[in-house]
């Protein structure tokens, strides 16, 4: 979609330069996957619920919103299935 590679392009890639090794991740419930990359004076989220049904309690992200699949998921609660978000947070 445009509007995501604008985002990575505004977002994203300026701050690559400054990106270093160790993103993390975690499986929740095995079908919800939490991501953490650190970038150049930023830390990008990812989370995505993987399963074909909605997960309840999902943690907020870190960060202001990116994208979000369905509005107000970085807000955490609950997820429908297959939803997927994007925040940029503060330095870990």
């Amino acid at each position: 979609c445009r509007r995501c590679l604008a985002l990575r392009h505004a977002q994203i890639v300026p701050r690559l330069a400054g990106a270093a090794p160790g993103a993390t991740f975690e499986v929740v419930s095995g079908t919800l996957l939490r991501v953490r990359w650190p970038l150049g004076g930023a830390t990008l989220h990812l989370c995505a619920n993987f399963a074909p049904a909605t997960m309840a309690g999902v943690d907020p992200l870190p960060g202001a919103p990116l994208f979000e699949s369905d509005p107000g998921l970085a807000a955490g609660g609950t997820w429908p299935a297959y939803a997927v978000a994007f925040n940029l947070g503060a330095p870990a």
